[in-house]
C-alpha cells in the first residue's frame, strides 16, 4: 500500500472531503447533463446552487441533483431506456473517477488496495461498507449510505453504475456488480465484486 493511500485510510478533513465532494458532484451531474441534451434536444440543466453548505447538505444536495436528472430522463424515454442511458454515462463517469483516484492515492493492482481506496471514496460520500472476498471473488454490503435518504430505486439503480465504473477504474482487473438495494427495502445494499488473476498466474 502506497504512503499516500495509508494516510488517506487513516485521515481525511473536512476540507479534503468537501473537495472531493464537490468533484464527484461535478462529474456525476456532467455525465447526467450531456445524456440529457443527447436525447433531450433543447433542454438545459439548471445551475448549481452555492457551494457554503454543510458537508450532509450537499452529499443531499448532490443526490436531489442526481434525482432530478434521471427524473427527466424518465419522462422523456420511460423507465427502462432513461435507466440504461444514465447508466452508461455514469458507468464512464464512474471510470474517470477511479483512474483519478488511483494516480492521486497510487493505487496497485491489488484486492486490498482496491479496498481501502473504495473506502477513501465512500468515506466523502457518507457511505459504510464492509467487503469479503476470497481467491478473487466476493461481496460488498453497504450497510448505510447517506445518499439514499434522497434517493428513489430508479436513481439508486442508474447511480450505483458510479461504483461500478469507479471500481473497474481502480483497476483494470476489478469488477463490481450490485444485485440489491437499500431504497429497494432491502436491509442492506449488495454487489458482487470480481478480481481476475493475472495472465499467466
Amino acid at each position: 500500500m502506497s504512503f499516500r493511500l495509508a494516510i488517506a485510510n487513516f485521515y481525511l478533513t473536512k476540507r479534503m472531503i468537501r473537495k472531493e465532494l464537490l468533484h464527484v458532484e461535478q462529474v456525476t451531474d456532467s455525465a447526467l447533463d450531456k445524456a440529457i441534451r443527447a436525447n433531450i434536444p433543447g433542454h438545459e440543466p439548471s445551475a448549481l446552487a452555492a457551494n457554503d453548505v454543510g458537508l450532509e447538505e450537499l452529499r443531499d444536495r448532490m443526490a436531489r441533483g442526481h434525482k432530478e436528472r434521471v427524473a427527466i430522463l424518465v419522462e422523456a424515454l420511460g423507465r427502462e431506456k432513461a435507466v440504461e442511458v444514465a447508466r452508461l454515462a455514469l458507468y464512464h463517469a464512474g471510470m474517470q473517477l477511479g483512474k483519478e483516484a488511483r494516480a492521486k492515492l497510487g493505487v496497485r493492482d491489488k484486492p486490498r488496495d482496491l479496498q481501502k481506496a473504495a473506502r477513501v471514496l465512500y468515506r466523502v460520500l457518507g457511505i459504510e461498507f464492509t467487503m469479503n472476498h476470497y481467491e478473487g471473488r466476493g461481496e460488498m454490503h453497504v450497510h448505510r449510505c447517506a445518499l439514499a435518504r434522497q434517493y428513489d430505486s430508479l436513481t439508486c439503480s442508474a447511480l450505483c453504475a458510479t461504483d461500478e465504473g469507479v471500481v473497474h477504474g481502480l483497476s483494470d482487473r476489478a469488477q463490481l456488480k450490485f444485485t440489491e438495494h437499500l431504497t429497494s427495502g432491502r436491509s442492506d445494499c449488495v454487489a458482487e465484486f470480481r478480481f481476475e488473476k493475472e495472465v499467466g498466474k
